[in-house]
């Protein structure tokens, strides 16, 4: 599966400017060998905007030859901009964003392919909050900004990040490569409130699956011991239900399964596992508290899986606050 690439620059106090770091040789040929290995770059307007200057390298060569390598290299890779204010791009590598950023996520990393690198510091708050970045390539250069955005706020929960490796520039930058910290036998976890009464919530889950997780459902899920069969074309899922408690508690066992991803080889990875939905009353909202146990990271399908709940529990948000859920459609 295709990796989600956050490659930007920083100076020591934490701060994204394009114009603060020491670029030199080497750093400019170490990215134009990390755009050549890559399939897809994203950004925002600001930093697409900045990015059109290689352009004028390609009609008038700089005396730089690391600097001209560079230009051609990101004239070369594909390019997603997302932007609410650019319609039209004349940049034949570079095209506007037709999807919202995790569709257009999710929708990638479904593709066989190169790496998609993320290169503005809003994308990568975004998908840092969706969870959707599988590496981190962070130089930092030696300058102390004083001033200037900060490249990680308004981030949602606190991230541990694991060190895979580190590379030296001749300017004193340093390169930090990094991974999100996966906490050995974590099982999917996922917390959250609507605006809604804790008995339609109940409903919602025992009843109403159709509007918010597939339309291709079949069984009963409000009767304890019960059999239901989700859909999503040729892979689905059959629970069991082990424990209804109204308004409080609803228990599914997996007993069958097929998760019809070419790349998986165990495509029963769900079989046994079981997910568990909490509610509780919070002053006028609902906190309903999902956990999938079974479901870890060293499961082949986790970050897949992982997705496909964010997903779904957005949709179930969506169907309890307006009526209306996007769930899968055969």
């Amino acid at each position: 599966m295709r990796k989600v690439v956050a490659a930007i620059n920083m100076t020591l106090d934490g701060v994204f400017d394009h114009t603060a770091g020491l670029p030199d040789a080497d750093i400019h040929k170490h990215y134009t060998e990390l755009l050549d290995r890559s399939g897809v770059i994203m950004y925002g307007r600001k930093t697409f905007q900045l990015m059109e200057f290689w352009r004028s390298l390609l009609e008038n060569p700089s005396e730089e030859k690391s600097m001209n390598d560079f230009a051609l290299a990101i004239d070369k890779i594909p390019k997603i901009v997302f932007s609410k204010t650019l319609h039209n791009l004349d940049w034949i590598t570079a095209t506007i964003a037709k999807r919202d950023l995790k569709d257009e996520i999710l929708e990638l990393k479904k593709q066989s392919g190169k790496d998609i690198l993320i290169g503005s510091r809003s994308l990568i708050m975004q998908l840092l909050n969706l969870n959707l970045i599988d590496d981190f390539q962070l130089c930092i250069y030696p300058v102390i900004a004083g001033k200037g955005l900060s490249l990680f706020e308004n981030i949602n929960e606190r991230r541990i990040l694991k060190l895979i490796r580190i590379k030296t520039f001749n300017s004193g930058a340093v390169l930090h490569y990094y991974a999100p910290k996966k906490l050995a036998n974590s099982n999917y976890h996922s917390i959250f409130f609507v605006n809604s009464s804790i008995n339609t919530v109940y409903k919602a889950i025992t009843e109403s699956i159709p509007e918010w997780w597939t339309k291709d459902f079949s069984g009963t899920a409000n009767i304890l011991k019960a059999e239901f069969t989700v859909r999503f074309g040729t892979t689905f899922k059959t629970m069991k239900v082990i424990e209804l408690i109204p308004n409080e508690k609803v228990v599914w066992v997996c007993i069958d399964t097929l998760i019809d991803i070419p790349e998986l080889k165990n495509k029963k990875e769900w079989k046994n596992t079981k997910i568990v939905l909490d509610l509780s009353e919070e002053k006028s909202n609902v906190k309903i508290t999902l956990t999938h146990f079974g479901l870890t990271p060293e499961v082949a399908c986790y970050q897949i899986c992982k997705m496909g709940w964010e997903s779904f529990l957005e949709s179930l948000t969506k169907f309890l606050e307006t009526g209306k859920g996007t769930p899968f459609k055969p």
